[in-house]
């Protein structure tokens, strides 16, 4: 969802948050800075042996659903081309 729309998870979850009142925007943003679009290194191998994957196959599924106007791939990883404020 974050590298196809631009927002993940920490991003609904911290809207939801701060529309009932029990965060300010500046937590929500703070969180969503921290969280969204943090590579899941550490549990990388379990999700690839789970799918029955390779890294390269994992990538070519990463590179076909990636918005190229939002991200931008530097040294393998695909980076955000905007900020949030």
């Amino acid at each position: 969802m974050y590298l196809k729309f631009g927002f993940g998870r920490a991003t609904q979850d911290a809207g939801i948050e701060i529309r009932r009142g029990a965060m300010t925007r500046e937590q929500g943003v703070n969180l969503v800075r921290l969280y969204d679009g943090e590579f899941p290194d550490e549990h990388l191998k379990t999700y690839l042996s789970y799918y029955e994957m390779n890294y390269s196959e994992f990538d070519a599924v990463l590179d076909r659903w990636a918005n190229r106007e939002l991200f931008e791939k530097l040294h393998g990883r695909w980076r955000p081309r905007f900020t949030v404020s």
